[in-house]
């Protein structure tokens, strides 16, 4: 598994920024998974995803203007592709925010990432596919499977999927593996229906 370290900022052990790093793991960890740095920048006037591309550039990712507290208010994502420290000269590869390029896309996951899978820029070798194994009360069993595809791809399909049991679906949520322990997986369950929802590489 290919899980870029989160970078010592000395943030680390700030209340604020662990909170705004678990109410953004559906974004932060797909790019970890691609084995790129990601941090979160927050002051007490701004609030967005940094992520090192390793090429001397960099990705900062927001919303309008900045992240809020709770992601379920995010209008929309914002993308640039900037110089590594330079906030100055950048060139926006997404926009879903309000007016933006792609608004109708709003805050849905997959299509940010698909414009940063896009990228031009080294990515992990290996490949991942994300699953859906549903089992009924009296035991039917149905499997759900998406293609083969890069690493930030397949976890954010993953978030996206989950996001959408919970939230579409009625499901409630029973366990998630823990991020060190290796690929995403969790168990949903609504009325006797159980939904695991997997990442795993491509060959196994």
């Amino acid at each position: 598994m290919t899980l870029a370290p989160l970078p010592d900022s000395g943030r680390n052990d700030s209340p604020r920024w662990r909170t705004y790093l678990h109410a953004y793991r559906h974004v932060i960890a797909p790019l970890r998974h691609n084995g790129w740095t990601t941090d979160l920048d927050i002051t007490d006037d701004d609030a967005f995803i940094r992520c090192d591309l390793g090429t001397g550039t960099e990705l900062i990712i927001t919303s309008t203007p900045e992240l809020p507290a709770n992601p379920q208010v995010v209008a929309g994502w914002s993308v640039m592709r900037q110089p590594r420290g330079s906030r100055t000269h950048y060139t926006c590869i997404y926009d879903s925010t309000p007016g933006g390029a792609h608004a109708d896309n709003e805050a849905d996951l997959l299509p940010l990432f698909e414009h940063i899978d896009a990228l031009d820029v080294p990515k992990p070798g290996h490949r991942l596919t994300t699953s859906a194994a549903y089992t009924s009360p009296t035991g039917a069993h149905h499997l759900l499977a998406a293609d083969s595809e890069t690493p930030a791809m397949a976890v954010s399909r993953f978030y996206a999927w989950s996001k959408r049991l919970t939230g579409d679906e009625g499901y409630r949520g029973l366990w998630e593996r823990p991020e060190t322990d290796g690929y995403p997986m969790a168990v949903f369950e609504r009325l006797g229906h159980v939904t695991t929802v997997r990442v795993t590489r491509s060959s196994d």
